[in-house]
């Protein structure tokens, strides 16, 4: 019982810091995106 509920947990501690580091990263390359690149290569 002890390692499934231990295995339960990292998994969702994991499931949730790759959410967050997913949602972090996808903004962060948006912005720069948006900021940075010229709209020709947008455009493609």
């Amino acid at each position: 019982m002890k390692k499934t509920n231990l295995l339960t947990a990292l998994a969702s501690l994991l499931s949730v810091f790759a959410f967050i580091f997913t949602i972090q990263h996808g903004c962060g390359t948006w912005g720069l995106r948006e900021a940075k690149m010229p709209e020709s290569m947008i455009e493609e």
